[in-house]
């Protein structure tokens, strides 16, 4: 979820400062709103997209593939009781969340609760209120106090202005807004958009007056009159003086050719965002994967039953290094492998075949973790959040698969346990115990080589 924010942040970030650096001055107002809201949509909706890519065809080489017998057993210890300062920053981001949407809900319900009387006009619909307030539109509804309907004189330019915002559903744009801020306050590109927005509803709602009007002069005269009675209610002269500057600016402003080029330039801006926010994944999924895995043990087998003798009990029991407590885990102890092939117990054929020979024709070398397997297991388990189950109780076991590149990279790490929410812990810590972390890669005659390190995890809940 941390990603998904971050890409949205950024995201947005970027597209805020390219309206900021090349459309903000410009007069193309349609486009302008377009970019702004399709630019927000697009910096929320495509990180949850999904693309598949094709892999290379050097990918399609033979990959190595490595069968840990070691099994990582971890059993929480009771100081995973301790207070998690994550709840904390949840419970702040719930507390500010409900505030703003109350908030907005109590505007929503102030709005349309106030007082006054509905009537029509010019295919307007006109609710002149008894409350003093300056008009203003919402919805399908323009308002207005008394003292502006003036017995039936309306001001025609008001109307007018008031007209465009309701045929262009501006309202639309400002609850989009807030309900994105409402979820994502810390986001602060939200702010920049309600702005932008902001001021490009007036633009547009002044072009719409002077096309019908004309006469600059006398509308600026009323704006002026408009916000001069609004400052002794509100005590917010300097937005309302930037404000209208850049009003009375846009007024007098025309679309020229080098407007209308610098729209282009949005189209690879959003090329170059599709690629940096849009997930991409391998056509291989999970379950292919694992398929892939038993059909190579198995064709491998196959390949060699006839020139090679499988490995001998004694053989496997060798190689199945102790693991030792590690006591500088602070939230977890590891304890000793359990998995030893039982004496006297027969395998089956399928779990025989899991297990060949190595080819005779090439000398292979496991991947290998920097420290071994047992500083693997011991940043697992450092880095193994239990709170993500904390409800679960009893034994839970999963098998981890991680492809290593021929750098020594972990590309891809998938887990085939019967529970979801254990798998993606386990994905997870076993991601961050890797980071910043190379493997010695799998060699084939020397030669580095992408492998599959298969590697069984249980864990005991009490």
């Amino acid at each position: 979820m941390e990603t998904y924010f971050f890409k949205v942040i950024f995201a947005s970030g970027i597209c805020a400062v390219f309206y900021y650096l090349f459309l903000e001055k410009e007069k193309t107002l349609k486009f302008n709103r377009f970019f702004l809201i399709s630019s927000l949509l697009f910096a929320y909706l495509f990180p949850f997209m999904k693309i598949d890519i094709e892999e290379h065809k050097e990918i399609l080489e033979p990959i190595l593939y490595s069968e840990k017998f070691e099994q990582i057993n971890i059993t929480p210890s009771i100081e995973q009781n301790s207070f998690n300062w994550l709840y904390i920053v949840y419970f702040v981001y719930a507390a500010v969340t409900a505030f703003l949407l109350i908030r907005f809900v109590i505007h929503l319900i102030t709005i349309k609760t106030l007082q006054g009387r509905t009537l029509i006009y010019n295919n307007i619909k006109i609710k002149v209120v008894e409350k003093n307030i300056p008009p203003f539109s919402f919805l399908n509804t323009f308002y207005i106090s008394e003292n502006h309907y003036n017995n039936g004189n309306l001001d025609e330019k008001i109307c007018l202005h008031e007209k465009n915002h309701i045929e262009n559903k501006h309202s639309w744009d400002l609850i989009l807004i807030e309900i994105l801020t409402a979820f994502n306050w810390f986001n602060p590109s939200l702010y920049f958009y309600k702005k932008a927005l902001v001021d490009n509803h007036e633009f547009s709602a002044d072009e719409y007056v002077l096309k019908y009007s004309g006469d600059i002069q006398s509308y600026q005269k009323l704006i002026l009159k408009e916000i001069k009675e609004t400052q002794k209610l509100n005590l917010v002269h300097q937005f309302y003086f930037n404000s209208i500057k850049k009003r009375f600016i846009m007024m007098k402003k025309q679309i020229n050719t080098q407007s209308k080029w610098k729209n282009y330039l949005s189209l690879p801006l959003f090329i170059v965002m599709a690629g940096f926010t849009v997930q991409k994944v391998n056509a291989l999924n999970r379950s292919s994967l694992e398929n892939s895995l038993v059909s190579n043990f198995q064709n491998t087998a196959d390949e060699n039953r006839t020139g090679a003798q499988k490995p001998s009990k004694e053989e496997l029991e060798t190689k199945i290094p102790s693991t030792k407590q590690d006591a500088s885990v602070s939230s977890f102890k590891t304890v000793s492998d359990t998995i030893r092939p039982k004496k006297g117990k027969v395998k089956s054929t399928n779990e025989e075949n899991l297990l060949p020979p190595p080819p005779h024709s090439a000398v292979l070398v496991d991947a290998a973790f920097p420290g071994g397997i047992d500083k693997l297991r011991t940043k697992i388990a450092s880095t193994f959040d239990s709170g993500a189950l904390k409800d679960k109780k009893g034994i839970m076991k999963t098998t981890a698969y991680l492809q290593i590149d021929e750098t020594g990279k972990v590309k891809q790490v998938i887990a085939s346990g019967n529970n979801d929410d254990f798998n993606n812990e386990i994905i997870r810590s076993i991601t961050a115990a890797n980071n910043d972390t190379a493997w010695k890669p799998a060699t084939s005659d020397g030669k580095p080589r992408t492998a599959v390190f298969k590697l069984p995890v249980m864990m005991n809940f009490e």
